[in-house]
């Protein structure tokens, strides 16, 4: 049975240490697949408690496709040398829309993977506060090892 190990990155600075810690980590335990999860907001126009036009829906609806494109693009130039420098390594760009953790832990489901590496915060200053809150989710809710990178 191949290892695939799953890693949740938000295009942190700390992404590309958790990056580059899974696919060190993978290649290392004999190699594998290794899919790479972003996952965007759901685009919800404000709403201020009254009916959303369909053009405002219409138009939040392009942008988000304009944001999963950038995230596409930004996924294969982050994961192209990734992949030069770990040959032994199958890598999965995967990009998701919803709420991270419940996304990354449903990739995780899918892909019926035996690890989970995340960063330790995420993009937020709330979550530097504390351990970040994708992390800690994964941790509590995962039924796999998470490695957790700070």
């Amino acid at each position: 049975v191949a290892r695939i190990w799953v890693c949740g990155i938000d295009f942190s600075d700390l992404s590309d240490r958790v990056l580059e810690t899974a696919a060190e980590e993978l290649s290392h335990a004999g190699g594998g697949k290794l899919v790479i999860v972003h996952v965007l907001p759901t685009p919800t126009p404000p709403s201020y408690g009254f009916a959303i036009p369909a053009a405002t829906t219409a138009v939040y609806e392009r942008l988000h496709e304009e944001a999963v494109a950038q995230a596409n693009e930004t996924l294969d130039e982050k994961l192209a040398p990734l992949a030069e420098r770990h040959p032994d390594i199958d890598i999965e760009p995967v990009v998701r829309t919803g709420e991270p953790a419940e996304e990354l832990l449903d990739v995780t489901a899918a892909a019926e993977a035996h690890r989970i590496i995340v960063g330790s915060v995420g993009k937020g200053r709330l979550e530097r506060l504390l351990l970040g809150s994708v992390a800690e989710r994964v941790l509590r809710l995962a039924e796999i090892p998470v490695l957790v990178v700070k």
